[in-house]
């Protein structure tokens, strides 16, 4: 094969390169997507499809989200043949990356009930392509009384999950509706994070590599110009 066609054949896989990775939209490394909270039958949980990163804002009335000890919550995951895996909501947990809220961003978060509370935010990361839905576990102060929003079996002392025609928050405790009985409040988001292994199609190619491609492209197109003059002479 003449050196004027090999150039011309990868000109044009370099073209349509450049072609393919500017076409696609640019994939953002966090995408924020729907999240579907499920509240039918009394039971609550979020529903994962887009999903692979749970964000959950715990507002704590009662107990420290500092270790597994007395009051706790739990995110936990579910594959198609019932709970996977589970996350406990608390600073100590190294699974997660959990932070405490404080100052301003306290002071602006909504309130539910009279008195003070800690406020939490973790993010928890999850397989998008095993787990199909995140409910929470509430530990109300003693390891036998735990409650599933999943399930929503109320403890022998009443506590449970209730949402109060909130649609997308969780309150944990028993006797909602009365102010003094809420003992955290809990709300959670979705998103999508990239997190670097392959990829998403469409991303765009970094800036050194797509220059280079872009410097060959023309090089190649620019000898096949000059090989087709020398061959006229």
């Amino acid at each position: 094969m003449k050196l004027h066609n090999i150039l011309l054949t990868a000109a044009l896989f370099i073209s349509a390169g450049i072609a393919s990775a500017l076409d696609e939209s640019p994939a953002d490394e966090e995408t924020i997507q729907s999240f579907t909270f499920n509240t039918a039958n009394n039971v609550y949980y979020w529903q994962t499809a887009g999903n692979n990163t749970l964000t959950v804002t715990l507002m704590q009335y009662k107990g420290e989200a500092t270790d597994e000890d007395g009051w706790t919550y739990y995110a936990v995951g579910y594959d198609k043949d019932g709970i996977a895996w589970e996350q406990a909501l608390t600073l100590e947990n190294e699974n997660i990356s959990g932070t405490e809220i404080t100052g301003k961003d306290k002071a602006a978060l909504p309130t539910y009930r009279n008195g003070d509370f800690d406020a939490y935010k973790f993010d928890v990361s999850f397989n998008d392509k095993e787990i199909e839905k995140i409910g929470i576990r509430g530990r109300n102060g003693s390891g036998n009384q735990n409650v599933y929003s999943a399930d929503n079996n109320q403890a022998t002392n009443k506590t449970h999950f209730s949402d109060q025609n909130t649609e997308t928050v969780l309150f944990f405790g028993k006797n909602q509706f009365q102010n003094g009985t809420i003992a955290a409040v809990i709300t959670a988001g979705g998103s999508y994070v990239n997190n670097g292994n392959g990829g998403n199609m469409g991303a765009p190619l970094p800036a050194p590599v797509a220059t280079l491609l872009i410097a060959l492209g023309f090089g190649a197109a620019l000898l096949m110009y000059r090989n087709r003059k020398q061959v006229k002479a």
